[in-house]
């Protein structure tokens, strides 16, 4: 289990590191050019880029803030932790019950 997390992890941090909104999937082609135009209007009207931007600068803003923020939250957020959670409550029922059990046998 910890590897499988392990590695979805890395393949995650790599697909944001190398992320491209050109080479991402679209299910309906013909929605393509929508999807960048609503990247687009978003990232004007946060004030990402400049309103007089082009389109092809705008989704190349888009892109470094996927490849540099988002992959840094995502480690911020995942990144040190060695153990899903899952984990770590199997691993404090088995220091926790021991110790209980012990107590209660006393009483």
């Amino acid at each position: 289990c910890m590897r499988l997390w392990t590695k979805a992890k890395v393949e995650i941090q790599t697909t944001l590191a190398n992320f491209d909104v050109a080479n991402s999937n679209c299910a309906v082609e013909s929605d393509r050019e929508v999807v960048y135009d609503n990247i687009v209007a978003l990232m004007k009207v946060s004030k990402q880029v400049k309103r007089s931007a082009s389109k092809e600068d705008t989704l190349q803003a888009f892109n470094k803030k996927v490849r540099v923020e988002l992959s840094a939250q995502f480690h911020k957020i995942f990144g040190r932790y060695a153990f899903s959670y899952m984990d770590y409550l199997v691993l404090a029922l088995c220091i926790w019950a021991p110790y209980h059990a012990d107590c209660w046998s006393e009483v």
